[in-house]
């Protein structure tokens, strides 16, 4: 300021209101005739100077409390701040930057983050919930996620000792986490999943967590389940994921049991390979089968329990190794006389026969013809004692069935009796696009669909016959459900259908159809109005997702239809909707399911009018439930040919013919582009091994697509 003959006086900085005093220069008063001529615009000169002076610096103001301040103030005195002048207010709860405006602009936000971090540091605190291990996995799985976004510098963790969330952070965040989770907590439900002991122990042996995970998580089932005091409870955040979760786990967990009349088959070391082969097989990166011998006492069953898959695969691989066991050792004399020409070699559940073409083909024969002769058959008593009676006197039955009539028999201990009366097919016929309508005898409360149709009137209380049956089986709940939906749509139109879930029958869903009432005069809108109930009601089922649906034509018949009337509509109605369906989502299976023979008399006469009886041999109980329970895809073309999609290794498939695509960079001697090439078995399972070579995708402008 001296180019402008001005002195700057500055004011301690302690002052409360300090002040900046500019003023002549005291050299200046003895001279005067200066004094005089720089008097006039001294003071305008001075300001515009001190204005330009001080327009360079800048004060910025920050929140800082008297404690925060004790914990950064030697940070401040570091070298990050140089350039300014942190002057704290500890009474008014702030701090002043001051200095030149870019490092103000530079420093400011480096402090203000300092002070919050240091802030949130001194106001964590720790706080817990009291939360199940089942529900925490639950909770963690996606929804820690949308806790954190709104508390983000809390710290989420559980203690599996005490059985509880522990979260720390600042306290507001601590709190807002805390509300958030007991929010959680208070919407969970919960419901004990009715499974199979032997499933209940398998899945005691593995990590309920993880498999929840893989099961129903990963399907977008917001549900986890936890074996508890030899109960399965399954807790999730609605009853749409407990029904879903429910109806999951059952599909995807199975109990197979295989009878073994001579316990001394599995001390064999065939077995005990057998075993080892299906544990490393299927566990070897986690448990996913049980295999049990004789887990009942006195009893005669090997029991497999797992995945689905994998157990349906360990089952069928103990089924096979049994029955060889049972023809080598109960049909020793006929077996060695099959196989005195040819060279076997045994691998695991199979036998490998190698000769002349002549005598494999009459061996292969022969055996065939001696598996087709042991026919498993299930008998069902209901009379009072006499299982006791059995028991008491098992031994001798066995031997004399076996000794008399070569038979082996068995009582099955333990039922259950949802599936112990399931039903045989009568008749099969195939419609188009794969689908089939399949007669059974039997009643449609314990028969095994995705979804079950039956008759209603308007206020979806039954007419009579199976489905009156069918409501009672089905207890309370359906009845309340059918109430809410009376309710909610104040009945139902003729023609009209609505769905359902159920919990106490063998289906997945029940769809009440509302079937008119016949009318002479007026015929032909009765028939309409049926077919129009039936074709919505496949829609229905369609569009949910399922593939197979069962209905009772008894049902419309309680209704005062002729049951031959009521044969016709239906069939019709199934056939429009086969034929005019297309996708995945589709109904492939009909169960048209009755135990009037009447009723079955009038359908079967009417479909042989129509269609063609392809299978006309009842199936056996076995039979039956390998078709219910096994998840192999088959869809079959319009030639009749069945295509199964199996997953697996094709070095594993036991098919007569395998057949390896590979493309020409796989130099298989210069081959050309779509010839084929047999080769020899070597170690696999099948008869012969063709290869075919592909060539090259070329976008359809070539060969390769007709290749």
């Amino acid at each position: 300021m001296a180019d402008v003959y001005c002195d700057i006086t500055w004011q301690n900085v302690d002052h409360p209101t300090p002040v900046i005093k500019l003023s002549l220069p005291s050299t200046l008063s003895g001279n005067l005739r200066t004094l005089a001529k720089r008097v006039p615009t001294w003071s305008d000169n001075v300001h515009k100077e001190f204005n330009a002076f001080i327009s360079k610096y800048k004060a910025a103001k920050c929140d800082l409390k008297p404690p925060v301040f004790e914990a950064i103030k030697e940070k401040m005195s570091s070298s990050s701040y140089d350039g300014v002048l942190i002057k704290p207010d500890l009474a008014a709860e702030k701090a002043f930057i001051v200095g030149i405006s870019d490092d103000v602009e530079k420093i400011k936000p480096i402090f203000r983050k300092l002070v919050e971090e240091t802030t949130r540091q001194l106001s964590r605190v720790k706080d817990e919930v009291p939360f199940e291990s089942k529900a925490y996995k639950l909770m963690a799985h996606g929804l820690e996620k949308s806790i954190l976004e709104d508390s983000p510098h809390v710290k989420i963790s559980y203690d599996g000792t005490s059985k509880a969330v522990k979260l720390y952070g600042p306290r507001d965040e601590v709190l807002t986490a805390k509300c958030e989770i007991l929010n959680i907590k208070q919407g969970l439900k919960s419901k004990s999943v009715p499974l199979d002991p032997h499933l209940i122990k398998f899945l005691k042996t593995v990590d309920n967590g993880e498999l929840s995970c893989s099961l129903l998580m990963k399907n977008n089932i917001k549900a986890v389940f936890q074996v508890e005091d030899n109960e399965v409870m399954l807790t999730g955040y609605s009853d749409k994921d407990l029904r879903n979760g429910e109806e999951t786990v059952k599909k995807e967990l199975a109990c197979k049991r295989i009878f073994v009349e001579d316990k001394s088959v599995t001390q064999s070391p065939k077995w005990r390979n057998l075993k080892s082969f299906l544990k490393e097989k299927f566990n070897a990166d986690g448990m996913k089968v049980s295999i049990e011998e004789f887990p009942v006492r006195d009893g005669n069953e090997v029991v497999i329990t797992g995945l689905s898959l994998p157990a349906e695969e360990t089952y069928q691989q103990i089924h096979d190794f049994v029955v060889l066991q049972f023809m080598e050792e109960r049909k020793k004399q006929e077996w060695n006389g099959i196989i005195q020409n040819l060279k076997v070699v045994k691998k695991q559940n199979f036998n490998s026969f190698s000769r002349s073409k002549f005598n494999v083909e009459e061996a292969e024969t022969c055996i065939r013809k001696m598996i087709s002769k042991i026919y498993p058959d299930t008998l069902y008593i209901d009379k009072p004692g006499v299982k006791k009676f059995f028991i008491e006197n098992e031994d001798m039955y066995v031997t004399t069935v076996w000794n008399k009539f070569k038979c082996v028999m068995h009582l099955q201990k333990e039922v259950n009796d949802k599936i112990s009366h399931l039903h045989l097919p009568r008749y099969q016929f195939r419609l188009q696009n794969g689908a089939t309508i399949v007669i059974y005898k039997g009643d449609l409360c314990q028969h095994i669909a995705d979804v079950v149709i039956i008759a209603l009137n308007k206020n979806l209380k039954p007419t009579g016959g199976p489905a009156l049956a069918l409501v009672k089986a089905a207890g309370p709940s359906l009845q309340k459900e059918c109430e809410r939906i009376v309710q909610k749509e104040e009945g139902l139109e003729p023609g009209e259908c609505v769905l359902t879930h159920v919990n106490n029958l063998l289906c997945k869903m029940v769809i009440y159809a509302f079937g008119p009432k016949l009318d002479k005069k007026e015929n032909s809108k009765f028939e309409s109005l049926l077919q129009k109930v039936i074709t919505e009601s496949l829609e229905m089922a369609a569009v949910n997702g399922q593939s197979s649906v069962a209905l009772s034509v008894g049902d419309f018949v309680a209704s005062g239809v002729p049951p031959y009337l009521c044969a016709q509509n239906i069939v019709k109605s199934i056939t429009f909707y086969t034929e005019n369906q297309e996708g995945a989502n589709t109904i492939k299976n009909i169960h048209l399911v009755d135990s009037d023979e009447g009723v079955l008399k009038t359908i079967t006469e009417y479909l042989n009018e129509e269609f063609e009886a392809v299978q006309l041999i009842p199936m056996t109980p076995k039979k039956v439930e390998m078709m219910n329970k096994v998840n192999y895809q088959m869809v079959t073309t319009r030639e009749g040919l069945n295509i199964n999609i199996k997953q697996g290794d094709i070095e594993d498939a036991t098919t007569d013919v395998v057949v390896n695509c590979m493309g020409t960079e796989l130099n298989l001697r210069q081959v050309e582009d779509g010839s084929i090439n047999a080769t020899d078995i070597c170690n696999l399972s099948c008869a012969s091994v063709i290869h075919a070579v592909v060539p090259e995708w070329d976008g359809a402008t070539g060969s390769s697509e007709k290749v």
